[in-house]
């Protein structure tokens, strides 16, 4: 607790990523902002899935936009699959997981927080967004991307000028989503599902019980179960089972936390209950699982 420390400069940065030789095409990063920097980097695949394979909680909203290769990722408990020519919206307070990544795995993502880039589509629909654009559309993504990236180091007026850009590259990609590549859940049981899952990627308090979700969702839990069953193959057990030990990774990676801690904030009646659940789901106890990030 005794260290100083001193804020980066932009000079400073790409230094440290050349002494690290990462390779860094125009990266920018002022104010919290970040933009098109490259995901290729001199690391073999191992090591960068071993960096990315533990789950997080995305704290910015993030488009992130496929030149090359191929990736399987999990966001919110659901599995999508990006190839070249992808664009993706990562969602601020989504839950995050890389599955695989190719060799040759190349792209572009632009980073911001929300309280600065505020977007009514943005804040409609807190799902990601995946859309897979022709090459009309991918020319005009870039265009905004790299005039964005010319902005962003101009001052005095950088934010006057990103700001409004950026809102205007979100909305076109969500309006995107919404016209060519959003499916609108076809059947009521469906559509419940749909409501489920949104309800449990959203909660960030640990609770068990599928009354509980059925509640919120104003049906029987019987009928939750038998719904979610059939719509998606996994009991509501399951999937809410998935979520908590999610949660609970998330939160085992700030070490500053007891298990005992993490065990209250997501309401198990005591801490041995809890490393009986999470060994159960894992293989491994919290504790080792910390000791193994």
């Amino acid at each position: 607790m005794n260290r100083t420390f001193h804020p980066m400069t932009i000079r400073s940065i790409v230094e440290l990523l050349e002494d690290t030789d990462f390779k860094v095409e125009g990266l920018v990063i002022r104010e919290r902002l970040g933009i098109n920097l490259n995901l290729q980097k001199s690391l073999t695949p191992e090591t960068v899935l071993a960096k990315l394979t533990v789950p997080y909680n995305v704290q910015d909203n993030r488009l992130l936009r496929i030149l090359s290769g191929q990736a399987t990722i999990e966001i919110n408990f659901t599995e999508y699959r990006v190839s070249q020519g992808d664009v993706l919206l990562i969602k601020e307070g989504s839950y995050f997981e890389t599955i695989s990544v190719s060799d040759d795995m190349k792209g572009e993502v632009l980073a911001f927080l929300p309280e600065n880039y505020q977007s009514s589509l943005l804040q409609h629909d807190p799902d990601p967004v995946l859309i897979h654009p022709d090459q009309n559309d991918w020319n005009k993504i870039s265009h905004l991307l790299y005039t964005i990236h010319g902005f962003a180091s101009e001052e005095p007026y950088r934010k006057d000028i990103t700001e409004p850009m950026i809102i205007a590259l979100l909305n076109f990609v969500i309006m995107r989503e919404d016209k060519h590549e959003k499916k609108q859940p076809s059947t009521a049981a469906e559509g419940l599902f749909y409501r489920f899952m949104s309800i449990l990627s959203s909660n960030r308090s640990g609770k068990h019980t599928v009354a509980y979700y059925a509640d919120k969702l104003c049906v029987t839990p019987q009928y939750l179960s038998r719904t979610v069953s059939q719509s998606s193959g996994k009991t509501v057990s399951e999937w809410i089972n998935k979520a908590v030990i999610t949660e609970a990774k998330v939160l085992l990676k700030d070490t500053a936390r007891s298990v005992l801690e993490i065990s209250e904030s997501m309401n198990f009646p005591n801490v041995s209950f809890f490393c009986r659940f999470f060994k159960g789901e894992t293989g491994v106890t919290p504790t080792q699982y910390r000791r193994r990030q």
